[in-house]
């Protein structure tokens, strides 16, 4: 066995995984996101004001994380022209989950500033386009894998500081994802979102 020529072999798919992965990363960091003010910045802690944001929902049952991905799927196939006619829609980021009482996930794609409520592609059954109104929005920030455990622990840090800062939440917390799953843990953009007054 010629250990030398595995050795190259490993090295070289060890390289491509890694270039691979890297131009991957890059790709993500180029996409479109939500545009928003910094009105204050504390760290991970940030509080936000946002324009109106025309996103694409729908709402499936379920726990989080099957909720997430049911709902990811029928997002990905509007965007992605899969059961209408008409051009791809570019993906953005976030995209934001919400527990929905009683219903289970909202999932929300954040459609491209290009489009208007008008312009958008008529959606596939189980999709709602909707507007946000403008709004202040407190966020925290992390890394990593974000498990149910890991976001109720970013929930609360992120309630205690609005509490600390005299603000009052107005309706439920938002999960905001910015990477595909392809993306490792430890490079992941997390938040959690509270809309505040």
């Amino acid at each position: 066995m010629n250990y030398r020529r595995i050795g190259r072999w490993a090295a070289g798919v060890g390289a491509v995984a890694v270039a691979g992965a890297g131009l991957y990363w890059l790709k993500e960091r180029t996409t479109e996101k939500a545009d928003y003010v910094t009105v204050e910045e504390d760290g991970v802690f940030e509080l936000r004001r946002y324009p109106p944001i025309l996103v694409a929902r729908t709402v499936q049952p379920g726990g989080r994380d099957r909720a997430l991905g049911q709902g990811f799927g029928v997002l990905a196939g509007y965007i992605f022209a899969e059961h209408r006619e008409g051009d791809e829609i570019a993906m953005t980021a976030p995209v934001l989950a919400e527990r929905t009482e009683g219903r289970g996930w909202t999932v929300s794609f954040v459609m491209p500033k290009a489009y208007t409520r008008d312009t958008l592609p008529t959606p596939d059954a189980g999709i709602e386009i909707e507007l946000i109104a403008a709004r202040r929005v407190a966020t925290i920030r992390f890394p990593g894998k974000a498990d149910d455990a890991l976001l109720v622990e970013k929930s609360a840090q992120l309630a205690a500081w609005i509490k600390a800062r005299g603000l009052e939440p107005v309706g439920g917390v938002e999960h905001a994802f910015f990477n595909s799953p392809f993306i490792p843990g430890p490079l992941k953009h997390n938040e959690v979102w509270q809309a505040v007054v």
